[in-house]
């Protein structure tokens, strides 16, 4: 079974938690690795509440963490001063979000309209951010403007 530092552990429920603030907004229950993003928060935070849990079910707790922190936690990517194709595309974004994200075949489902906006703007919440999403983000607008520009 893997198992994730303490240091590992904060930095998940970093990640944990700005996840949940950037999903606020829609509909369903966020999870990783089939653990729900409360259960791991809870695990992290005041474990003795889950003494009571069934073992797989920690088991299951801890291996979600330990591939969390494997995968999604990167350095903080720098991010550079807003050009004016940013400003430029974040104005085509406000006007037209449904048409430029509603074809899944040109963007990740992962992000919406209002993520691109925001980091094209440089709006002061992406700071608040995990830096596995911004760092997705960067790319997926870096292809972006490949294509249009």
């Amino acid at each position: 079974m893997m198992t994730a530092t303490d240091e590992e552990k904060l930095q998940v429920l970093d990640y944990v938690k700005a996840s949940i603030r950037r999903h606020e907004n829609e509909y369903g229950v966020l999870s990783f690795y089939a653990v729900g993003a409360k259960d791991i928060i809870k695990f992290i935070e005041r474990p003795e509440a889950c003494e009571r849990w069934p073992y797989d079910f920690e088991c299951r707790v801890e291996e979600a963490i330990a591939s969390l922190a494997k995968k999604y936690i990167v350095p903080f990517p720098e991010i550079e001063e807003q050009t004016e194709e940013d400003r430029v595309l974040s104005k085509l974004f406000k006007k037209h979000k449904n048409l430029t994200v509603g074809n899944t075949d040109f963007f990740n489902n992962y992000f919406q309209a209002h993520h691109f906006i925001y980091y094209m703007e440089r709006h002061p919440d992406i700071y608040k951010w995990d830096a596995y999403f911004i760092k997705e983000l960067q790319h997926e607008i870096k292809r972006m403007k490949e294509i249009l520009f």
